[in-house]
């Protein structure tokens, strides 16, 4: 990972370029990277930001008020284990503005209830 000020010196601008050549994209943080969130959110064309989970950095999940805290309203992609989305969306403390890809789910019947049971 890089400081906010290489990035800024060195990455932006083509970034950016790419991004205006493509219509956008997609970037991806991992945990140790997670101090350049506020500059990564404000590049130009950005639609969205995927945070990985690192060993020996708190799961995105758990500090996802924070991360949301300097991204804004952008949207996020994040992984999440079963159990934990499970007692998350039972305790209605999922937030919003993340596609989650849940992992470790038993199978399709147990998703499906899940989700019966998120929506009450």
């Amino acid at each position: 990972m890089t400081s906010v000020d290489y990035f800024e010196a060195w990455g932006r601008e083509s970034v950016e370029r790419i991004f205006r050549r493509y219509d956008g994209g997609l970037i991806h943080i991992h945990g140790n990277g997670r101090h350049l969130l506020k500059a990564v959110a404000s590049i130009r064309g950005l639609k969205g930001i995927y945070l990985g989970d690192d060993r020996g950095f708190p799961p995105a999940f758990e500090v996802l008020p924070g991360i949301r805290s300097e991204v804004g309203d952008m949207p996020l992609m994040l992984g999440v284990p079963y159990a934990v989305f499970q007692r998350a969306l039972a305790e209605k403390k999922v937030p919003g503005g993340a596609l989650y890809y849940v992992k470790d789910v038993p199978d399709v019947a147990a998703a499906n209830r899940l989700m019966e049971q998120g929506w009450r």
